[in-house]
């Protein structure tokens, strides 16, 4: 009866030590994919704030520094802009740039231009998940500066 008894306690030891053994696998996986998670979140938003500094930045975009030029905007988004955008900040994003104080707010061509305030660039549906940033737009046909707003969105697979 007594080694009976020893048997038990050996197979319940036994067993509470591999669970707890197990619960702590669990936990540390668990952990490490939080910290994935966050690190992925991390990549992605300094992504996002590279290419807006990128755009706010560069001479074909903007009249000066972070001050968009609307008929440098339209002129790129008319041209091949996301190719020539794409082989400097690679693949995978989209950028939507809209003055706020515009009459009009459908996407600017060549055609429509000064008569709109919305340019696309390497996306036309802008429904992810993004930041948006307050900008300045000069409208070179007003010569005024208006407020506006600049989406950058990263694509995640």
């Amino acid at each position: 009866m007594n080694g009976q008894a020893n048997i038990m306690e050996y197979v319940l030891m036994t067993f509470f030590v591999i669970v707890v053994i197990g619960a702590i696998i669990f936990l540390l996986t668990f952990f490490q994919v939080l910290q994935f998670g966050g690190e992925q979140q991390k990549a992605v938003f300094t992504r996002q704030l590279f290419i807006a500094k990128y755009f706010l930045a560069s001479p074909l975009m903007a009249r000066e520094n972070s001050v968009f030029d609307d008929a440098k905007l339209t002129a790129l988004s008319e041209s091949n802009g996301c190719r020539e955008l794409e082989a400097v900040l690679g693949s995978g994003w989209a950028v939507e740039v809209t003055r706020l104080d515009s009459n009009t707010a459908g996407a600017c061509t060549a055609e429509n231009y000064p008569d709109c305030g919305r340019w696309s660039y390497c996306g036309q549906n802008i429904r992810n998940q993004s930041i948006v940033l307050p900008v300045n737009v000069y409208g070179a046909s007003d010569g005024l500066a208006g407020i506006g707003i600049m989406k950058v969105v990263i694509y995640t697979k």
